[in-house]
């Protein structure tokens, strides 16, 4: 049986683009069966190759050079966003969710599936570090808190803080309290209508990352992860 750290020993796959139509049963293969690394899995399906979402590779590379232009703080924050910082990742890069909570859910547009996008900029990252320390979000959490209960409240501020730790900043229970979350919010609609038909009520998250370090092992969890419960999945019916 394959495990998450295997080099997917699997005879007759090929490193070779994905179709928008394969089935769950190609997506599985493609994770399981290429002669590969996560590491390589990762830089060649997530990191770069075609966008599940948007399949036409100029499409996508115009998608994320609008990202890059409307992202670009217009505020005294002194940063800009570099295209090569800005990629689709999840399901709307791969066709089916890494998310242990919709294991494999297919990425469907239509309904309810988000497109989620990664921001790398480390200057951007360490500005909206000094925004939430201004927010004092994380004060709460002290020693008051032993032997309580925690609230929804402080799970999410855990979620932050530790989010940071691993250098990324969750901007969905956040962004709006940014410097520069009030233009981001204002930009999803510009880049939907970029998208055009059939996603006009598509959800656009952001993610922002300190470096592509950070975004590379944040992931390579989610792969390896993946390929884990493919495992659990395999050995359940009898596969090989």
């Amino acid at each position: 049986m394959l495990t998450a750290h295997s080099n997917f020993r699997r005879s007759g796959a090929h490193l070779e683009s994905w179709s928008t139509g394969r089935s769950f049963a190609e997506f599985r293969e493609q994770v399981q069966g290429v002669e590969r690394d996560p590491q390589k899995f990762l830089t060649a399906y997530m990191l770069d190759g075609p966008c599940f979402a948007i399949p036409k590779m100029p499409k996508y590379s115009a998608f994320r050079h609008e990202v890059a232009e409307v992202l670009s703080p217009t505020s005294d924050l002194g940063c800009t966003i570099l295209v090569e910082g800005v990629r689709v990742v999840g399901s709307g890069k791969l066709g089916y969710s890494l998310n242990p909570k919709q294991f494999f859910k297919p990425f469907d547009a239509a309904n309810g599936s988000d497109l989620d996008v990664a921001i790398v900029s480390e200057t951007l990252f360490e500005k909206s570090l000094e925004d939430l320390q201004a927010m004092k979000f994380h004060q709460e959490l002290n020693r008051s808190l032993v032997g309580k209960p925690l609230s929804e409240a402080h799970f999410r501020q855990i979620y932050i803080l530790r989010s940071i730790l691993d250098g990324f900043v969750p901007l969905e229970s956040v962004l709006t309290r940014m410097r520069y979350g009030q233009q981001w919010s204002k930009a999803r609609d510009s880049l939907i209508q970029t998208l055009g038909s059939g996603y006009e009520d598509i959800e656009i998250n952001f993610r922002l990352y300190k470096s592509s370090e950070h975004l590379r092992a944040y992931q390579l969890r989610s792969i390896e992860r993946a390929i884990t419960e493919l495992d659990k999945r395999n050995a359940a019916n009898g596969r090989i």
